[in-house]
């Protein structure tokens, strides 16, 4: 009897023990699925880089590369800067040009101011050297004189016969009161005509154009004037029958808009007057 109650126990126990090794084995799976997913959880995923892959702008095939624009800037800085110093140089050569105009022009205008001072010293004793007008003689040729003042050219006024010389004529130069040496051959026809016929006399004017001041223009007109008296003069006509007056700018003949119109506008006026 003793023998056998410890084997039934034996096979009793088997059954209780595999139950409770499938709980413990039930539990562990589950504490492995459990401890799995937590630790899968806390993993966390990598950053979505599709996002800023998109908003990468892409490159403009057609803009150059920064060094390729740096070059180009270069190049025109170095352009501008040749330009720069090529002005800075007309201006510098131009401002030259201009001083040395200041300087010729200053020249002229004390050559004019002591012409005129020697005119105005002049005028007292001419006037008083002026005689009385001559008596015309019952015998005057009239149709030589009348022959004598066509050849010249001379247009009848209310101020006398008038011969008109222009600027070039006389070869003044622009802006100077200096007669050429060889004198025009009208200068020689008027002093025969005053010779040949005593009772008249000549009224020189000078006149120019409007550039300028009026005083200087003045003084020139009055100094050409007094030049071409002067050379009547040293051909045999009394200076007493000669008056010489400037009147500058002030009697233009046209306007002086133009270059042709300023030329015409500087010219000496002779009047030849008969009383």
């Amino acid at each position: 009897m003793s023998d056998k109650t410890p084997s039934r126990r034996s096979r009793r126990s088997v059954p209780i023990l595999a139950a409770i090794a499938l709980g413990l084995a039930a539990s562990a799976g589950l504490l492995l699925h459990f401890g799995r997913g937590t630790e899968t959880a806390a993993v966390p995923a990598p950053p979505d880089k599709t996002e800023e892959i998109a908003e990468i702008p892409a490159a403009d095939p057609l803009k150059p590369p920064p060094s390729v624009i740096d070059e180009q800037a270069d190049r025109a800085a170095a352009e501008v800067d040749t330009r720069l110093s090529e002005v800075q140089s007309k201006i510098q050569r131009l401002e030259a040009e201009i001083a040395s105009l200041n300087e010729h022009r200053g020249r002229i205008d004390a050559v004019l101011a002591r012409q005129a001072d020697l005119v105005k010293q002049e005028e007292p004793s001419s006037a008083a050297a002026t005689p009385a007008p001559v008596a015309v003689p019952h015998a005057v040729d009239r149709a030589g004189l009348d022959e004598a003042l066509t050849r010249l050219g001379a247009l009848p006024t209310e101020q006398g016969h008038r011969v008109m010389l222009g600027e070039s004529e006389l070869g003044f130069e622009v802006g100077q009161a200096k007669l050429a040496s060889v004198k025009p051959d009208v200068f020689q026809q008027i002093a025969e005509l005053l010779t040949r016929y005593p009772h008249m006399q000549a009224r020189i004017e000078g006149h120019t154009d409007n550039k300028g001041r009026q005083a200087r223009n003045q003084a020139l007109s009055q100094a050409r004037a007094q030049l071409v008296r002067e050379a009547l003069s040293d051909m045999g006509v009394d200076p007493g029958r000669i008056q010489a007056e400037g009147h500058g700018g002030l009697r233009p003949l046209t306007d002086n808009r133009t270059i042709a119109a300023r030329e015409r506008n500087r010219r000496i006026e002779i009047y030849l007057i008969e009383p």
